[in-house]
């Protein structure tokens, strides 16, 4: 957004083809992502709606896009970009509310998933890679004086 802002019309061809073609890389990989972590996500009973509802809003996504970029990328070609950034961010943003799965069990039905809490400050860790052991003392003739 900022070279389309900041440059003449046509003087950076290049960059601005370059720049195009990378975000396209990166938003068809994400896209070919979003089936594996969608699938991976869900119990087994719920999988297929998970997947077909992602599914759907990636398509309504993808069909609204060309609509910004026509009504908007006539009052600035920057308005876009920025509206595809932020959308971007906040999305990354509402990833990091996902709680964290390493070295747990993770939910195999609805009813696991209804069950499956926040572990509170006290409980016991899930893992034994978790757990710290504390090294016995040792004897007095090997301290250090």
């Amino acid at each position: 957004a900022l070279v389309l802002w900041t440059t003449e019309k046509g003087s950076v061809v290049w960059l601005v083809i370059s720049l195009a073609m990378t975000g396209k890389f990166l938003i068809a990989g994400t896209f070919a992502l979003a089936y594996l972590y969608t699938a991976e996500l869900f119990p087994t009973p719920v999988r297929n709606v998970a997947v077909g509802g992602a599914s759907t809003f990636a398509r309504i996504g993808s069909m609204s896009a060309p609509y910004i970029v026509d009504i908007l990328g006539k009052v600035s070609p920057g308005i876009p970009a920025v509206i595809f950034g932020i959308s971007s961010v906040l999305a990354g943003l509402a990833a990091m509310l996902l709680p964290e799965t390493l070295n747990q069990k993770l939910p195999e039905t609805v009813a696991d998933v209804e069950a499956w809490k926040k572990p509170s400050k006290k409980s016991e860790p899930d893992c034994e890679l978790a757990q710290v052991t504390k090294a016995p003392d040792a004897p007095e003739e090997h301290k250090l004086e």
